[in-house]
C-alpha cells in the first residue's frame, strides 16, 4: 500500500468475490446435480446431458428466475455484512434441498 501511495497510484475498489453476489454459481451446482444424476461416462454424453438439462429442464428454468430475482435481497445482505458472509434465506434452503434430494421443498 505504501509503495502506491509513494508512486500517486489510485487504487481500485473492487467488488467482494462470494458465490453470494453471482447467480450463475447456484446455476451451475444445479446443472451439475442434474447432469450427473445421468451418470454421463463419456464426453459426447457429458455434453448432451447439460444441453439437455439447458434447453429442456423447466425445474432449472425457474431456478435461474428465482435466483436472478435474489439478488437485490442477496446484495443487500452482502452490503449489510460489510462484504462477509451471509445467512442462507430460507427460499435458498428450501431450493438447495430440492436439488440435492430431487423432492420439491416448500
Amino acid at each position: 500500500m505504501r509503495f502506491l501511495k509513494e508512486k500517486r497510484i489510485k487504487e481500485l475498489d473492487w467488488p467482494g468475490n462470494s458465490p453470494d453476489c453471482n447467480a450463475i454459481e447456484n446455476i451451475r451446482d444445479i446443472i451439475k446435480v442434474k447432469v450427473y444424476k445421468k451418470n454421463p461416462k463419456r464426453k459426447p454424453e457429458l455434453i448432451a446431458a447439460i444441453e439437455d438439462a439447458w434447453n429442456n429442464d423447466t425445474e432449472l428454468y425457474e431456478n435461474v428466475i428465482n435466483a436472478i430475482h435474489s439478488m437485490t435481497r442477496r446484495m443487500n445482505a452482502v452490503i449489510k455484512a460489510k462484504g462477509g458472509h451471509i445467512k442462507l434465506t430460507h427460499d435458498i434452503i428450501l431450493c438447495l434441498f430440492s436439488i440435492k434430494t430431487g423432492v420439491r421443498a416448500g
